[in-house]
């Protein structure tokens, strides 16, 4: 054992220390209930600990009676998404809640499971919190809750320590471009937010990473029994948390392609009964996971079949629409508005929480913007000096594509169907209104393209890489000063949100 800790790299044991703390933080920072979607998920969770069930029974409500009873005392419903509105701080709000909470039984907490959005999903990430929400039993809500949120954060190291190993992969073995680039994404204010909540991107993004980073290690390292199977069980656990895991699928199979093709010349019996078994396994966990998956507004929407004649010429002037000016002779996109590509890809993808409304001055977005476009274009330049298997760029590419390609067309088919977006339906159903500066996009939100941090991470290493010597060092200290401040800066704009 001390073998085996002697050789992981000490500046990675601080960056996770670092990164525990701060999710953490996040987890206990952020009042019950505060983060998009969290009751819904929360539900799930409960009602597949106390029943053993999924949600969806059109005979009960979606809530539990403790959750509905603690959510009014708390002010939850209130707070949510109307920035003027603080939760239920009070001491005597608090006695009040306790003696009701004592005067129901725990049958209270089994009466829920009925519709809820997040029923589509497949139950893998709901029984890992749920292994906390036993072992909170005997708490009362809240301490399951923040039990549960405690243990999601934990899939923060997951994210860290893997974006270390796909950057060794891509970048090479050098501990402070691993470091910067595992820093990026386990300290990105929105993935900490989300991860340290009860919500399944928490598990999706950590099942991305280790997709990425062993698909990245297959090429590298070629196609044996252990790398196709690490690989393997990868995938299936990403799909089996959400069904847009679909979109690895390219980029697998592409890795195992082309790692086989590699060693056509000495593939033996034993290795095509690896690649058979892969594809196998693949298709049972694609199986499984629609299996478990009823049809909502998402996966009606993402079906590439379209009932209702949506057509290309359409969904390209959407794209079009989304990322750039209209044209003259286009006509409006409905439910496009604001500027989406920036409040996507800038504002709700790097400090949105709360329920959005909580964010920074403008001038802010701007900045990280600025950031995000010469990272990249550094990127870029490291990456002609000193070249990349085409391999390893095409997996890449084929996981960004892959995943917009799913995002763009689910959105463009709720607008061909005049659907209204779970997370807008969500505040409706709370009574309120999207507030100025939402996104007001009918599906796309920057939370899910948080799959694709740890190639951020990457380009920011790689942006780091141009220096050399002292000018490296000098750059990735500025670079984790800026990654850390931003963190607390965005800590510290929640806190203040919700209790000053």
């Amino acid at each position: 054992m001390r073998t085996r800790l002697g050789r992981v790299p000490r500046p990675l044991i601080g960056l996770l220390a670092a990164v525990g703390l701060l999710g953490i933080a996040w987890a206990l920072a952020v009042p019950p209930w505060q983060v998009p979607d969290e009751p819904s998920h929360e539900a799930y969770a409960q009602t597949l600990s106390e029943r053993f069930a999924v949600p969806g029974d059109p005979h009960r409500p979606r809530d539990s009676t403790e959750h509905r009873l603690a959510s009014r005392s708390a002010g939850a419903t209130r707070a949510t998404g109307a920035p003027a509105a603080k939760p239920e701080w009070s001491e005597a709000a608090y006695r009040r809640w306790r003696a009701l909470d004592g005067a129901i039984s725990r049958a209270a907490r089994r009466d829920g499971g009925g519709p809820n959005r997040a029923q589509a999903n497949p139950p893998l990430y709901y029984a890992y919190v749920a292994l906390a929400y036993r072992a909170a039993y005997r708490g009362d809500v809240f301490d399951r809750l923040y039990a549960m949120r405690l243990l999601s954060a934990a899939l923060l190291l997951v994210t860290t320590t893997a974006t270390w190993l796909l950057a060794g992969e891509l970048v090479g073995r050098c501990r402070p471009l691993q470091l910067v680039a595992a820093a990026t994404a386990g300290m990105q204010p929105m993935v900490a937010f989300i991860t340290a909540s009860v919500n399944p991107d928490a598990l999706l993004i950590a099942g991305s990473t280790l997709v990425l980073w062993l698909a990245a290690r297959t090429v590298n390292r070629g196609l044996t029994g252990a790398n196709a199977a690490c690989l393997t069980a990868a995938t299936a656990l990403a799909i089996a948390t959400k069904v847009v895991s679909y979109a690895l699928l390219p980029a697998v199979a592409l890795a195992l392609g082309v790692a086989a093709w590699r060693r056509r010349h000495g593939l033996g019996a034993r290795a095509v009964a690896v690649g058979v078994a892969v594809v196998g396994v693949i298709a049972l966990a694609a199986i499984g996971a629609l299996s478990v998956s009823t049809a909502d507004e998402t996966v009606r929407s993402a079906s590439l079949v379209s009932a209702d004649g949506a057509s290309i010429p359409g969904f390209a002037s959407y794209l079009w629409q989304f990322y750039l000016p209209r044209l003259p002779f286009q006509e409006p996109v409905r439910g496009l508005a604001g500027h989406p590509f920036f409040d996507t890809w800038v504002v709700t993808a790097w400090a949105a929480f709360g329920w959005h409304e909580v964010r920074f001055p403008g001038p802010v977005y701007l900045a990280l913007a600025a950031f995000s476009l010469g990272a990249v274009a550094l990127a870029a330049v490291a990456l002609r000096r000193r070249g990349i298997d085409p391999a390893l760029a095409g997996l890449c590419a084929l996981v960004v594509l892959a995943l917009l390609l799913a995002l763009h067309w689910t959105e463009f088919r709720i607008i061909e169907a005049g659907e209204e977006s779970g997370f807008s339906r969500g505040l409706r159903e709370l009574r309120r209104i999207p507030l100025d500066g939402f996104n007001g996009n009918p599906f796309m939100k920057g939370r899910y393209l948080l799959p694709l941090v740890p190639l951020a991470g990457v380009a920011v290493a790689l942006a780091a890489s141009l220096a050399t010597g002292r000018r490296r060092a000098l750059a990735v200290g500025v670079l984790l000063a800026v990654i850390v401040t931003l963190q607390l800066f965005s800590l510290g704009l929640v806190v203040a949100r919700f209790n000053a």
